[in-house]
Order: C-alpha cells, then sequence, then structure tokens
C-alpha cells in the first residue's frame, strides 16, 4: 500500500493502460506482478508458518487473498477516483491476518 502511494500517478498509468490490453499482455503483467510483488509476501508468510505466527496454510491462496484485498481498495482509487485512506485497507488485512494466527 505504500508503494502504491508513493507512485500513485505512475502505477495507476499503468493500471489503466494494462487493463485496457487484455489478453497477453494483461496475462505478462500478471505475471510480472506474482514475482515482484506477491513473491516477497508468499516468503512473509512462509517465515510466518515457520516460525508458529501463522497457521499452516496454502500460501499462494493467503498471499493472493492479501494482495486482492488491497488491490480492491487500489483499483476503486484508480477507476472510480475513490479516496484511500492507507488505515482502512490496512485494517482488512490485520483481521484476516489475525485470522491465519489463531491455532
Amino acid at each position: 500500500m505504500d508503494h502504491f502511494l508513493a507512485n500513485e500517478e505512475s502505477i495507476a498509468l499503468v493500471m489503466r493502460e494494462v487493463f485496457g490490453l487484455g489478453g497477453v499482455p494483461l496475462a505478462a503483467f500478471a505475471e510480472t506482478f506474482a514475482k515482484r510483488v506477491r513473491q516477497p509476501l508468499d516468503d512473509i508468510m512462509c517465515r510466518g508458518i515457520e516460525s508458529g505466527e501463522l497457521r499452516r496454510e496454502d500460501v499462494i491462496a493467503c498471499a493472493m487473498a492479501i494482495t486482492g484485498m488491497l488491490n480492491m481498495f487500489i483499483l476503486a482509487h484508480v477507476f472510480g477516483r475513490a479516496a484511500i485512506d492507507r488505515q482502512i485497507p490496512l485494517r482488512q488485512v490485520e483481521h484476516y491476518l489475525r485470522g491465519l494466527a489463531e491455532q
């Protein structure tokens, strides 16, 4: 969320352009997104599971759920001009992680 807010103008431009292309370009964008954005989150989730802070779950599915939550706020902002308050999406992720922490 911090990365988006710090680079909002350029990320928003790319999102508007890429989503309009569809097909192969959108698939390439999704692959890059998975490597550059979701992979670090996958790693964080794995460390949380290994340390016992999070229960054992499907890391990829959980990381996709988290990025999906954040993306909904970003997309609403980019395409719908909805105001974006950093704390609201972070609270949503916090609720989700609290559920993963319950043993």
